[in-house]
């Protein structure tokens, strides 16, 4: 019988380069990723992944601001507003 894999880390990427690991729950891991999120410049890409304990990432959640000149077309100024 095989075991299912568990969640054994998680861990936090600003544009694709490891910043901090946690290894609470996932409440603990996604308001530390929304703190990085939070203060991440415009057009950093913060991720929160998962690792399991196969060896398989997952990736749990993902933002990035957008830069001042994505903000000029009003699809896209609309668009922001709406998902931030």
């Amino acid at each position: 019988m095989t075991e299912t894999p568990t969640i054994t880390v998680f861990f936090i990427r600003k544009d694709g380069v490891e910043v901090k690991k946690t290894s609470g729950t996932a409440a603990q891991a996604g308001d530390a990723w929304k703190a990085e999120a939070d203060a991440a410049p415009a057009g950093v890409k913060v991720d929160l992944y998962a690792l399991y304990s196969d060896g398989n990432e997952e990736l749990r959640g993902w933002s990035r601001k957008p830069l001042p000149s994505e903000w000029e077309s009003p699809e896209a100024r609309a668009y922001f507003q709406k998902h931030q």
